[in-house]
């Protein structure tokens, strides 16, 4: 009976658990960068929903019993996206203790910055200072590095006395970036669209169409 194995049998052994071991690995990092990338995506797509979400109805968190209205309780009967900075300014109403009592607010969204991360900012915030990570959540930064990259609009009619008609759209495309396996950064992009229901919005278009 033999007490062991020969040299060329022990070669081969190892030569398949090399194999095997390979394939193993290879499967292992694969499956962890892809959970990785996964939970990468997720976070970000529930910090761009928290941010649309502020944006859109709370650019201020509540203070000292004061609740703050957002984007789509704009009431600028003017322009809104600042010339030659993409700074969003806006006057807004809240409601008070009744639907007679309504309150004129206002915001101006800028781009904050902490170390070398960039996050949205509203620097009309009362004590802002002490509520800068309001549109920071999970302090996931954005990769743009001025407002011009983010805001655009979209406006149709002069907005005069006599073509009073007028449509003015904000967009905001927010891209959001984490490191993600190996210091590779996953990014998401996500664009908020906010219709200012405070202008006069046109009844028909161009071509008689309503």
């Amino acid at each position: 009976m033999r007490r062991g194995f020969t040299l060329s049998e022990t070669m081969v052994a190892m030569l398949v658990a090399g194999i095997v071991l390979t394939a193993i690995m290879s499967t292992f990092i694969s499956a962890q960068v892809m959970m990785a990338n996964t939970m990468a995506e997720s976070e970000m797509a529930l910090a761009a929903r928290s941010v649309r979400e502020k944006l859109l109805f709370h650019v201020s968190p509540t203070i000292d019993g004061v609740h703050y209205s957002g984007m789509l309780s704009g009431t600028n009967s003017g322009w809104v996206v600042e010339s030659g900075s993409g700074y969003v300014l806006m006057g807004m109403s809240a409601l008070g203790t009744s639907l007679s009592d309504v309150r004129p607010q206002s915001m101006r969204l800028i781009l904050g910055q902490s170390g070398s991360d960039r996050y949205l900012f509203n620097e009309r915030t009362p004590n802002k200072d002490s509520h800068a990570g309001w549109l920071w959540p999970g302090r996931i930064p954005l990769v743009e590095s001025s407002m011009l990259d983010i805001v655009s609009y979209d406006s149709k009619g002069s907005g005069t006395s006599t073509n009073p008609a007028d449509v003015y759209r904000v967009n905001l495309d927010l891209s959001f970036k984490v490191n993600g396996p190996r210091n590779r950064p996953v990014v998401r992009g996500e664009r908020v669209v906010v219709p200012l229901m405070g202008r006069l919005q046109p009844m028909k278009d161009s071509a008689g169409r309503y």
